[in-house]
């Protein structure tokens, strides 16, 4: 058995089947929350983003008679390439108080990021129709289309997400942790559901600039649901469910809690008819 070097990944991906017909393109793009650069990759027409996670102490791979030295993992997350685009396309509209922006094809558009590899996503099947739910267009020919972003559909399209995840939450892995702390079957079923739509908003920013975050926040009123959080963060209550044990007085639940446990036998005894019984101590005392 021979060390092998990191010609190879292993790999968490969504890809089913035993045999992988072609092999990922891995690419170089900005990511859309940091401008920074992060990996992706393109795999029959879809987009993954790409991360590593890499073990807390020196770990190998056995794969079938080699030994991989590179013990990290890597995970194969499916992205929109809207989200992506969203910053570019929000940068070259050159947006003024007096002007909505210009238009603009997608190529000019993303040649200005040369350095990046976004021409893999013109390739995308279906992309031009899916710019139409984030830009205003025109057709110039039947095959040259020009584009611009508007602000209200890019919000109108964050909620049908937020709406579309909320009908599918309790199967998708991680959001139920986020909401684990508030979570109580005394909230209603209004406030449930915004609690959830806020675990997802928060979830969708990481592919969002702090600004497009905050108006898709702004876009909902979460403000019931931040003064729980507020209030449990700022008191010794532990969970939604123990502003019940507000309303009830200190000393009744002072008086229930000190109320000694009795056994099974000493309620029995309490039943027995003692009329007429001497007590017990009565033989122990002192005979006159």
């Amino acid at each position: 058995m021979s060390p092998s070097k990191a010609s190879q990944w292993v790999c968490v991906t969504n890809i089913t089947g035993d045999k992988v017909e072609s092999d990922p393109i891995l690419i170089q793009l900005k990511h859309p929350k940091t401008g920074k650069p992060a990996r992706f990759s393109l795999h029959e027409g879809k987009l993954c983003e790409i991360q590593k996670v890499d073990p807390e102490e020196k770990r190998s791979w056995f794969i079938n008679d080699t030994v991989q030295q590179d013990g990290s993992l890597f995970f194969f997350t499916p992205v929109d390439p809207l989200f992506l685009l969203i910053p570019i396309l929000e940068t070259s509209r050159q947006e003024t108080h007096e002007s909505g922006g210009v238009f603009q094809q997608l190529d000019d558009i993303l040649s200005n990021e040369e350095e990046f590899s976004y021409r893999h996503i013109t390739e995308l099947a279906g992309i031009d129709q899916q710019l139409n739910h984030i830009c205003d267009s025109k057709a110039i020919t039947d095959t040259i289309h020009v584009y611009r972003l508007n602000n209200e559909k890019v919000l109108t399209w964050l909620k049908c997400k937020v709406e579309m995840i909320l009908e599918h939450f309790d199967s998708v892995p991680g959001l139920n942790q986020l909401i684990l702390f508030l979570d109580s079957p005394e909230l209603s079923s209004e406030q449930r559901q915004n609690l959830r739509r806020r675990a997802i908003v928060q979830t969708l920013g990481d592919y969002l600039s702090l600004s497009w975050r905050d108006k898709l926040l702004n876009a909902y009123d979460f403000e019931e649901i931040v003064n729980i959080e507020n209030v449990i963060n700022n008191s010794v209550i532990d969970s939604p469910a123990d502003y019940i044990k507000k309303s009830i007085p200190k000393e009744t639940v002072d008086s229930e809690s000190k109320k000694p446990k009795l056994t099974t036998a000493q309620k029995r005894l309490a039943k027995v008819n003692t009329k007429g019984m001497k007590k017990m101590d009565s033989y122990f005392k002192k005979r006159p």
